[in-house]
């Protein structure tokens, strides 16, 4: 079985059930939006700027929550990069220790 392909959304694994949840919560707080900010008086802007907010946040919640993005985000890295904390952390130690200037 091949391993899933990772999305920086939704971790890697997620169903489409998983995904529509997110979606219809997004869905649902924009909804929401329109109807309880119809007074508002806002510009066409002003209501895309909302709804994109209300988008990634009531979708984010959700999408965050999926085991598979817990797992995607929470687990250890496969291998320290070059580019690292870790590694760079390391590499200044093993130096420092190794220098007799003092």
């Amino acid at each position: 079985m091949e391993a899933a392909k990772p999305s920086w959304a939704f971790g890697a694994g997620a169903t489409r059930a998983e995904k529509g949840l997110a979606y219809a919560v997004s869905l649902f707080g924009i909804c929401a939006l329109v109807v309880g900010g119809h007074g508002l008086g806002w510009t066409w802007w002003q209501w895309l700027i909302g709804a994109l907010l209300v988008h990634d946040l009531a979708g984010g919640v959700v999408a965050s929550g999926l085991d598979t993005a817990k797992l995607f985000y929470h687990s250890p890295s496969p291998s320290p990069t070059p580019c690292s904390p870790a590694s760079s952390t390391t590499r200044w130690a093993s130096r420092r220790s190794t220098s007799s200037r003092f």
